[in-house]
């Protein structure tokens, strides 16, 4: 169980880093503002919890899902990425460990 958990874990946050290294533009109106989510507990004292967010994708926003992260070395805060109106629509700025 606790393997599986660590996997899991491990492919959603390979899967949203290399989603964040890629730009996506939105045309219309901005995402909707974030829902309040309930964070469990966290599997470990040193784990810190990344937020979700919103994906563009199919012509509508989906909400990926928050995850426990034991922070990479050197690094203490996580920043979230935000989504900033362009003229081609509204791009995401990845957030990052800091």
């Amino acid at each position: 169980m606790k393997k599986a958990l660590l996997k899991l874990i491990f492919v959603a946050a390979v899967g949203l880093s290399l989603q964040a290294c890629m730009g996506s533009y939105a045309v219309g109106p901005p995402p909707p503002y974030p829902n309040n989510v309930a964070i469990g507990m966290a599997p470990s004292p040193r784990h810190m919890w990344v937020p979700g967010r919103y994906v563009y994708k199919s012509n509508s926003y989906q909400r990926s899902p928050g995850y426990y992260q034991i922070p990479p070395r050197g690094r203490t805060q996580y920043v979230e990425g935000s989504w900033n109106q362009s003229p081609k629509g509204y791009r995401y700025q990845g957030g990052g460990w800091r």
